[in-house]
């Protein structure tokens, strides 16, 4: 069964920003997830636009919830450059270790290789883990007849 646009932002907004983010500025975030693969939408300039206000208003983690929107978005487009350029963002901006399993999930959704053993332990396993957020890629990419581009 497909989800409305309306319940989509719906179930993203509940998933991706729980009730305490309202009223904090980078909660479009979904409207990023949503548009992600698609080559209609504005995705990299609502998530400047995001981005600018996240850090005018200083919430830090919030942009990382933004990159691993963006990281879904260049995932389903197969931009490998992109996904490699949020992948040490993310490094760089996690360094405490608060969030720094974004960067593996980057990984995962665009179906590469961690560069680094990660400390993260996940309740189901690396290798389960990985195929279910890879699958959420390849569920968007049939849902928007995109093939992935062959490996280089």
């Amino acid at each position: 069964m497909a989800l409305s646009r309306e319940e989509s932002h719906e179930v993203l907004t509940g998933a991706i920003l729980p009730e305490w983010a309202a009223g904090v500025p980078g909660q479009d975030h979904p409207v990023v997830v949503i548009g992600a693969g698609r080559t209609d939408a504005d995705v990299e300039d609502r998530a400047q636009v995001l981005r600018a206000d996240i850090r005018t208003a200083g919430v830090t983690y919030t942009e990382l919830a933004l990159d691993l929107a963006l990281a879904f978005h260049h995932a389903v487009r197969d931009d490998h450059d992109q996904v490699a350029a949020t992948i040490a963002r993310l490094r760089e901006n996690t360094r405490g270790g608060d969030f720094a399993y974004y960067s593996d999930i980057t990984a995962f959704m665009a179906g590469l290789p961690l560069e680094e053993v990660s400390p993260t332990r996940w309740i189901d396993g690396a290798q389960h883990t990985r195929r279910r957020w890879r699958g959420l890629v390849t569920a968007r990419r049939d849902a928007l007849r995109i093939s992935p581009c062959p490996r280089r």
